[in-house]
């Protein structure tokens, strides 16, 4: 008679649980272990920008090639430049500091917003559907980088392409940077990286270690807005001003100065 026959049933079942608890445990440390391996496969990533201070010299292209591309209206931004004027004259210099939407990893507008009208997209993206949104405008007073608009009336000799033909309404919502998602999924750059003449703008993905902008992240100093609130920002800056950071607006057109400074060299 075989040992099997001589078990105990109470054996058997024993010894079976024991042996499916085992290759439960090994299946389990193999998915773990290739988790990341097969997101690559799968094609997931995790889009960031790194921008590079250094480079950027104030000329608006990107702020030019965000309104061609997406047709923003006038008084509407999805990214601008910001120009600073720091120092006392004779020492005066400009900074300038690029700015949009942050697509923070922990975003404050998607927790806020009541009907689910703005989400976080598998690949990093945050985005704003219009045809959900009601107006109540919970984001932009959310949002730390004031990189929200409110549309207050129909745009005239403009419309907003990526929802050309699928918006319900032509005012009464917020609109944002998405990130050129439409023209990320063709294997195109954001039109603001297209345009930036001094690449000073690096788009790429933050989860592949060979990408440029990871590659700039782990091998140089970089800062992100407001970090300390939390959010997890994705766009990561290269020689950044901590005193421009926070005296920012958005204000396309204007310098921004800095008084403190002249008091403080007085």
């Amino acid at each position: 008679m075989s040992d099997f026959k001589l078990l105990s049933r109470r054996k058997f079942l024993t010894k079976a649980g024991s042996a499916l608890i085992a290759t439960s445990i090994a299946s389990l440390a193999t998915t773990a272990k290739t988790s990341s391996q097969e997101s690559q496969q799968l094609g997931v990533k995790e889009w960031c920008m790194v921008i590079d201070l250094r480079r950027c010299i104030g000329c608006q292209a990107c702020f030019a090639a965000c309104k061609s591309e997406n047709g923003v209206p006038l008084g509407i931004e999805y990214t601008w430049v910001e120009t600073h004027e720091k120092g006392k004259y004779p020492n005066i210099k400009l900074l300038f500091l690029p700015r949009l939407c942050n697509h923070c990893d922990k975003p404050p507008c998607v927790q806020v917003c009541p009907v689910k009208a703005t989400w976080k997209r598998e690949d990093g993206v945050v985005m704003q559907d219009i045809n959900k949104c009601i107006g109540c405008r919970y984001c932009m007073a959310a949002c730390p980088y004031g990189v929200r608009s409110f549309t207050w009336e129909e745009p005239s000799g403009a419309w907003f392409e990526p929802w050309m033909e699928k918006a319900t309404a032509k005012h009464g919502f917020v609109v944002k940077c998405h990130g050129c998602y439409h023209r990320v999924e063709k294997g195109l750059k954001p039109a603001c990286v297209e345009a930036c003449v001094g690449g000073a703008r690096i788009f790429g993905d933050f989860k592949d270690p060979n990408s440029e902008v990871r590659k700039l992240i782990d091998s140089l100093s970089t800062t992100r807005l407001k970090a300390y609130l939390g959010t997890e920002p994705m766009v990561f800056y290269i020689g950044l001003d901590e005193k421009v950071a926070e005296l920012g607006r958005k204000a396309p057109g204007a310098i921004i100065v800095h008084e403190e400074e002249e008091e403080e060299e007085e």
